[in-house]
């Protein structure tokens, strides 16, 4: 499933990560080679990001958050993303003739990812 730190990627260390939560695979170098690949396509910054640039953006975060790594980047990331929030709420950059269920989906990611975020900070006594 890996795409140079697409959404393949993203989606194949999610599948890794439910499976161990549920105990039926245990951590190994595959989890940090995913997370190594994710962190290393995930820009710095977001410049002028399409709405499919924040999803993507925010599943890489959520992904890597999810299997608790990445955590000196998480709040970089975070911030970043944060700095995307529509005055609606949203997280998208609408362009016209695109479908609605870019910008929810890109919302979705973006909520999760900062909540889980969030959620390793309380954990850690941050917050």
């Amino acid at each position: 499933m890996r795409d140079d730190g697409g959404y393949q990627t993203c989606h194949g260390l999610w599948a890794f990560t439910v499976a161990h939560d549920r105990g039926c695979a245990t951590p190994d170098s595959c989890v940090e080679d995913l997370v190594s690949e994710l962190a290393k396509a995930q820009p710095e910054a977001l410049s002028e990001p399409s709405t499919l640039d924040i999803d993507l953006f925010a599943e890489r975060m959520l992904m890597i958050a999810r299997s608790d790594s990445g955590g000196t980047l998480l709040p970089a990331w975070g911030a970043e993303l944060m700095k995307h929030q529509g005055p609606d709420g949203g997280f998208s950059t609408p362009v016209p003739g695109e479908h609605p269920y870019y910008a929810f989906h890109a919302t979705m990611a973006s909520a999760w990812a900062l909540a889980e975020w969030y959620r390793r900070e309380r954990e850690a006594g941050k917050w």
